[in-house]
């Protein structure tokens, strides 16, 4: 997950430029026309118990700052809170580097007290810099092939300390040093030219996937078809992994087609 909230702000930075209040407000209008719409089919179908009501919260992310999330959803309610942060990082970024960066370290204490003693969700606190490490790839302009040469000692000194057990009852601490091995694997496999079209399918329909694939899954699993052995990891595996990020390409690419046919009525 870590590898995600970083590419979020990686990208980010690389596809959007705001030096005003205007450019921060045409970058809101795109996110909630992309994330919010398909976030509120996610949550009416989510097959969870809650009120929706009390789902709701979780569209702006406010439910971060409540003590309540969804198991599955949490990931894009905090992505919701980072990008309303992320303009104002932008703006004094364009301004000064070092202002930028003394921001994120305000708003990470500003998270650290919240999660201590105000009951803010911890995830917060934990992705955060991740995050702000992916606008800062951006800002130095670092090529896919400098930050590999960054990460590469890091993940070597990753699984040299799982092999001698270094950190044996405390691999907590280990845990941050995974995202540097899934840019490396990342980095790699982009390199596998005939893949480089499967890759980029896989990250296209990954947002529609995650969003939906416990309705899918709760459809299969247990609506439709009933398992006393292994045989449902199996069908997890071998079909419903396929079939979810399928979905999630064809639900992605629809909503696709009709924001760009509603721009082009409306333009």
């Amino acid at each position: 997950m870590a590898a995600l909230f970083f590419a979020s702000g990686y990208l980010l930075s690389k596809a959007n430029t705001i030096y005003t209040l205007e450019d921060a407000i045409k970058f809101a209008e795109k996110r909630v026309l992309r994330i919010l719409p398909l976030f509120v089919v996610s949550l009416l179908t989510i097959p969870y118990p809650e009120p929706f009501w009390r789902k709701s919260i979780m569209l702006l992310g406010v439910n971060n700052f409540l003590g309540f999330t969804l198991s599955t959803l949490w990931f894009v309610s905090v992505l919701i809170v980072f990008y309303m942060l992320f303009p104002f990082l932008q703006i004094v970024r364009r301004t000064n580097l070092v202002a930028c960066v003394l921001l994120g370290l305000m708003i990470y204490v500003l998270f650290v007290v919240g999660v201590k003693y105000l009951g803010f969700e911890a995830r917060l606190l934990y992705y955060f810099p991740f995050f702000c490490l992916g606008i800062i790839a951006a800002e130095i302009r670092a090529t896919e092939g400098q930050m590999v040469l960054v990460a590469l000692p890091i993940v070597i000194l990753y699984f040299v300390a799982r092999v001698l057990g270094w950190f044996d009852g405390v691999e907590v601490v280990l845990r941050p040093l995974r995202f540097f091995v899934v840019v490396v694997v990342a980095y790699g496999l982009s390199l596998v030219v005939p893949l480089r079209r499967f890759w980029g399918a896989l990250a296209y329909s990954s947002f529609c996937a995650y969003l939906f694939h416990r309705q899918i899954y709760d459809l299969f699993l247990h609506r439709w078809f009933h398992f006393s052995d292994g045989s449902e990891r199996i069908l997890l595996i071998y079909c419903l992994v396929p079939l979810t990020f399928a979905l999630g390409y064809a639900v992605q690419f629809g909503y696709d087609a009709i924001l760009k046919y509603t721009r082009k009525k409306v333009g």
